[in-house]
């Protein structure tokens, strides 16, 4: 996208050029713009001044933090698995007593599953989280111990023959993977708090009064 870059930038520098031979920087609308970004400026670099530069989070205070709230970074429990997946009862069949006589699971998933992204890796799913596969998959999936093999299982794909691998349990994901997540939340926590107490303090003092029959007839449009 260089050429586009470059064409927005000249079209860019044309417009200001026009505009600045036209002096709209002197219109009255400008100045009341520019005015208006003056005042959002100036109350920003207060903010920066009075919050942003004054907050630090440390790894004192993400670890507290994280011992403190483990149940809200926990990655869910995972299975992983190995299938062979075909179109046909009878074929399914044929494959269960194949196994059973102690044919190889890759070899089988290789020579007869339909499911062409595992098929070559012996049917091998990788981990899943629950509830992100067909529930009658899933299912037979939790009756089964690692190292066992199922029955035909009949999804909307079709049937499927399934031996679980592994199995994990729930776990909470280590601090460094969440550290970056803790650390903006708990700046959020910190600026929210310094910024009511900046208000609270700049109201201290002030006679603040609000006009209700005026904010009663307002318009909501």
């Amino acid at each position: 996208n260089k050429q586009q870059f470059v064409d927005s930038l000249i079209n860019k520098h044309l417009l200001l050029e026009e505009a600045k031979k036209r002096h709209l920087e002197n219109s009255a609308n400008v100045r009341k713009l520019l005015e208006k970004a003056k005042d959002e400026i100036i109350m920003q670099e207060l903010i920066g001044i009075e919050i942003s530069d004054k907050i630090k989070v440390t790894n004192d205070d993400i670890e507290k933090y994280y011992q403190s709230n483990k149940e809200k970074y926990m990655d869910p429990a995972k299975i992983r698995v190995s299938h062979i997946l075909v179109d046909s009862e009878v074929v399914a069949e044929k494959v269960r007593a194949d196994l059973k006589q102690g044919a190889d699971f890759a070899a089988e998933a290789k020579e007869y599953s339909l499911d062409l992204p595992t098929k070559d890796k012996g049917g091998d799913t990788g981990y899943f989280a629950k509830g992100t596969l067909l529930p009658e998959f899933e299912e037979a999936c939790d009756r089964l111990a690692v190292g066992e093999t199922s029955g035909v299982v009949k999804t909307g794909l079709g049937y499927h023959i399934i031996k679980v691998i592994d199995k994990k349990p729930t776990e909470p994901r280590p601090t460094e993977e969440v550290k970056s997540e803790i650390e903006n939340e708990l700046f959020v926590e910190k600026q929210v708090n310094l910024y009511d107490d900046l208000i609270k303090k700049l109201k201290e003092g002030k006679d603040i009064k609000v006009n209700s029959v005026v904010l009663e007839n307002l318009s909501s449009k």
